[in-house]
């Protein structure tokens, strides 16, 4: 079993029995687990989208979103499902609105603020709260997925 970073995967395939998981530096993993687990697994943080019904993709990742195509970084071309489309470009600008909503809210407030009022501030009360939480999910170090 090795451990991959959930924040280190572009995208994951299906390929005949196994997903094939594309990781940031280059490295290819397969498993033997099934597609749907994989997804059941990915879909629990907001930054994984699957256009596709072979596909789960990082929108952290994403170039560009041109017709029916998702261009990754890395120059690979995925496709996507033909009634899929507006749904996956939503869900990518909502994703990108809340990267910039969580840079522009570091920006703003000192270190002393955050050391101080921390436990006040992460209140479950407050909405805004908790979808910078949810974007957190993505963020490097934050979790490990198992294959």
């Amino acid at each position: 079993m090795q451990k991959i970073l959930v924040s280190n995967i572009i995208y994951a395939e299906a390929m005949g029995r196994e997903v094939v998981y594309h990781l940031s530096l280059g490295k290819v993993i397969k498993s033997a687990g099934t597609f749907f687990s994989c997804h059941e697994t990915l879909k629990k943080f907001d930054c994984f989208l699957k256009p596709h019904r072979s596909y789960i993709v990082n929108m952290k990742y994403i170039s560009k979103i041109l017709n029916n195509d998702i261009y990754l970084q890395n120059n690979v071309k995925i496709p996507v499902a033909q009634g899929k489309i507006k749904k996956i470009k939503m869900d990518y600008l909502n994703y990108q609105m809340g990267e910039i909503l969580w840079l522009k809210l570091f920006a703003h407030f000192p270190a002393t603020l955050w050391r101080n009022s921390l436990a006040e501030l992460w209140r479950p009360d407050f909405a805004i709260w908790k979808k910078l939480r949810k974007i957190t999910r993505c963020f490097p170090y934050t979790r490990f997925l198992f294959s």
